[in-house]
């Protein structure tokens, strides 16, 4: 219990994108003393003697890449060019214009390659191709493997500024790059970075180079918002001809601007199609129902069962497309998107993938885990409620090698909500977890998730700050009806926590007063129909309404008889001892069934691995045998045959013990069927 306890945290990047991390930048500590000129520190070493700097400054690096690479800014790229001479004078300059995002800024290659060959290389006839460090590179293990890291202090037009230098290592014998990473020395705040050529052998080259100002957006995206570099023109043999600068800017667009500017170019060209599959990551299927635009204020679609969608009449040019989904949404996810370019007539693939397990919460639950998470909000007003304690709990059940129980043991996780109300923690994956949020004397209902293939359940409260958990002001009312609409009389309506139940009236009609407000359960039972049970967010002050629609089901044994504690008890263990010697089925005894505490049958159902119990559209109880094969099992109470719906509604304490035979061929003669599938026994302990 402790280890899962240490293992529980507040999962902040479900509800925050990465680059939201640095809204608020942590106090910079001390830097260290500049090392002794002959010292040289590279690799690990070298980003732990500067960690005080490094840190916040690859915070900000990682987001100038995702934010190239995923185009999460729409920008309008301008870019120059210019020829100089020996002397450094202007000999020619063009300039170009471009919304194109996710290009570098300059000529570069991966960490590997510059680490292998140097930053200059000859191409194919003999000219010298100069490559330049840009975020990913910065990032890179091998960069920081190749170069002495150190802390330097600013002076001139760095004052006021601390830099992280980096220059190459002692042993490098290929062309590199040295110089500064220069940050605000008050806020640790990237400013910009600035490098020259470094060269193994003496050459006339001189102020080779270049320079990148970092800024972060008001979405606290960062991008790299101005770049130049300079380099030599040589010729074959290494003479110096001159210099060529190349340069760019960003500058952010409205959608509105980018749609106009689009829409002038292409106004009479033929629109195309923009088409493709969105995949959730999290199960590796079809995103169904995700929401797809353009963010040129163009068209909209929305994903079939499969996640495939269609943007027709889409204008020719560059496109930013984008996907969101209610899941996304509910965990504080950005629309995600990339960049396509539309031609007049055709259509073009964008294929978009919602954010994997490890992205949402990195290594904070592992690969054994799944999450739970959502918001806490207040009842009254939907403000998200800071410093509420959210409880989870879920039975965890582990099997030995003969497929028997071996532990069956109740767990818990608490987790506190942040200023957006959010909270996140890490619980057993396919189980189902129990929740309830608190915060003082005010509390919720108890509500059940289930965390599914996804590994993710979203678990959202309202709590009534203004009561305590018995009485409240608010009111519920509401109507209980068949499934064609029909009112239904002599139904139990029953709410928990606080308990309190009343009797519809012949047009099925009922009200619950003096209730606290927030999420609520209400269970309603009838005599030959499943029961069903509703959630509700019921709002302080104000009435809120509910409807219940019952379903039939057959009553195959609606009289509960329970033997004595006699001979006939004494019989049923003795028989059921017989079936544990014989290894049919598996057996949950009393002893274990205490560990469900107060919780009905259902819960038991739920923690075997190889059971499943359906809800939706109708309540059933799948067993699947050791070929992975799944049947649906008759169910007898006290050994007379009964229904399932009837058997989840048991509480567990009155129960004596449960059988399950996963196999027709391991169900006792008196209890088969003609169905090809096993069988659950229930036996009630007569002593309650």
């Amino acid at each position: 219990m402790t280890g899962m306890r240490n293992r529980v945290l507040l999962l902040m990047t479900l509800s925050l994108p990465a680059a939201v991390a640095q809204r608020a930048p942590q106090a910079p500590q001390a830097p260290p003393a500049p090392l002794a000129k002959t010292e040289c520190r590279t690799g690990d070493a070298g980003r732990a003697h500067t960690r005080a700097l490094w840190h916040p400054m690859r915070t900000a690096l990682v987001s100038v890449e995702r934010t190239r690479i995923e185009a999460l800014e729409p920008l309008a790229i301008s870019r120059y060019e210019r020829l100089l001479s020996r002397s450094g004078g202007l000999v020619s300059e063009s300039k170009a214009g471009s919304a194109t995002l996710g290009s570098r800024p300059f000529r570069t290659a991966s960490g590997a390659e510059l680490s292998r060959n140097g930053f200059v290389v000859m191409d194919s006839v003999g000219l010298a191709v100069f490559r330049a460090p840009d975020a990913e590179v910065l990032l890179s293990d091998e960069f920081a493997s190749d170069h002495c890291l150190d802390v330097v202090t600013g002076s001139g037009v760095t004052a006021g500024m601390i830099g992280l230098s980096f220059a190459p290592a002692p042993n490098r014998k290929v062309t590199d790059v040295q110089g500064v990473l220069w940050a605000d020395i008050e806020t640790s705040l990237l400013r910009f970075a600035e490098f020259s050529y470094w060269f193994p052998a003496p050459t006339e080259v001189r102020d080779a180079g270049g320079r990148i100002r970092f800024e972060q957006l008001g979405s606290f995206n960062w991008i790299a918002r101005e770049w130049v570099l300079r380099t030599p023109v040589l010729t074959q043999r290494g003479q110096l001809l001159g210099y060529r600068e190349e340069g760019g800017g960003a500058m952010t667009v409205t959608p509105r601007m980018r749609f106009v500017m689009d829409s002038v170019e292409n106004s009479r060209k033929v629109p195309g199609i923009i088409t493709g599959i969105v995949t959730d990551s999290l199960t590796g299927t079809g995103f169904a129902g995700a929401r797809v635009w353009i963010d040129s204020a163009g068209p909209t679609a929305r994903t079939d069962a499969k996640g495939l969608y269609f943007l027709r009449g889409v204008p020719p040019g560059e496109h930013l497309v984008r996907f969101t989904h209610p899941m996304l949404d509910s965990i504080g996810i950005q629309p995600r998107g990339v960049m396509v370019e539309v031609r007049s007539e055709s259509m073009v693939d964008a294929n978009l993938g919602g954010p994997s397990f490890g992205t949402l919460v990195g290594e904070t639950c592992g690969d054994s885990l799944a999450v739970t998470t959502g918001v806490v909000r207040d009842a009254s007003t939907g403000e998200p409620v800071d410093s509420a304690n959210v409880t989870l709990s879920w039975i965890e059940l582990k099997l030995g090698k003969d497929r028997r129980p071996v532990l069956i043991a109740p767990r818990e996780a608490t987790a506190s909500t942040d200023i957006t109300g959010r909270y996140g923690a890490c619980v057993m994956p396919d189980v189902e977890v129990t929740g309830l949020a608190q915060r003082g004397a005010a509390r919720t209902a108890r509500i059940d998730v289930l965390t599914a293939e996804r590994r993710l359940a979203i678990l959202d409260f309202a709590l009534d700050l203004t009561a305590d958990s018995l009485r409240g002001s608010a009111e519920l009312q509401g109507v209980v009806k068949y499934q064609d609409g029909m009112p239904l009389r002599n139904a139990i309506v029953t709410l928990s926590d606080p308990e309190m139940s009343v009797t519809p009236d012949t047009a099925g009609r009922f009200r619950i007063r003096a209730v606290p407000g927030g999420t609520r359960t209400i269970d309603a039972r009838a005599l030959g129909h499943a029961p069903q049970r509703v959630r509700v967010d019921a709002k302080p002050g104000a009435t809120s309404d509910v409807s219940i629609y019952m379903r039939k089901v057959t009553m195959l044994d609606p009289v509960l008889v329970r033997a004595a504690a006699d001979d006939r008890t004494a019989e049923t263990l003795a028989a059921m001892a017989g079936r544990q010697r014989r290894r049919q089925g598996t057996r949950v005894t009393q002893s274990q069934m205490r560990a469900f505490r107060d919780s009905r049958l259902d819960a038991v159902f739920r923690s075997l691995s190889y059971a499943r119990l359906e809800t939706s559209p109708a309540l059933n109880l799948a067993l699947r045998d050791t070929r992975g094969r799944e049947c649906r099992p008759t169910v007898w109470l006290d050994g007379r045959r009964s229904d399932i719906s009837i058997v989840v509604q048991l509480s567990a304490r009155d129960v004596m013990a449960l059988e399950v035979m996963r196999t027709r061929g391991d169900v006792p003669a008196e209890y088969q069927d003609f169905a090809d599938c096993g069988a659950v026994l229930v036996w009630m302990n007569p002593l309650r």
